[in-house]
């Protein structure tokens, strides 16, 4: 978190827990996070099972041990290579998963174009 300047973004880490799903209520609780502003970071499928069971918003990142297949067929709400995209992406979007609306958006969009041309048939 040190090296990716995210320390900022977290109050208490929480390490040693065996199973996510049991205790994601109690961390939003005992801390007394908002669902729709709260964003779980994960490498693993569990991960993204684990935000989508409490309530809040998943961003999976490639640098465990699930593949990108893996990742997208659990469904996150957002997929990065790394931390530093993902800081990114929330500083760009004044700390929100996706643009407002009507927000020049930044991010490459995929177009695809075509001509085709037969010389042989002119008309």
């Amino acid at each position: 978190m040190r090296r990716h300047r995210l320390r900022r973004f977290s109050r208490q880490p929480y390490t040693d827990v065996w199973d996510k799903r049991e205790k994601i209520h109690e961390i939003l609780a005992e801390n007394n996070l908002k669902p729709d502003e709260t964003l779980f970071i994960g490498d693993m499928e569990h991960d993204i099972e684990t935000a989508r069971h409490g309530g809040i918003h998943s961003c999976a990142v490639l640098t465990g041990y699930n593949t990108l297949e893996q990742l997208r067929e659990a469904k996150p709400d957002l997929i990065v290579e790394h931390l530093s995209e993902l800081r990114g992406i929330l500083e760009q979007n004044n700390f929100h998963l996706k643009p407002s609306a009507g927000k020049n958006e930044k991010f490459p969009l995929a177009t695809v174009g075509a001509l085709i041309f037969n010389s042989k048939t002119r008309r």
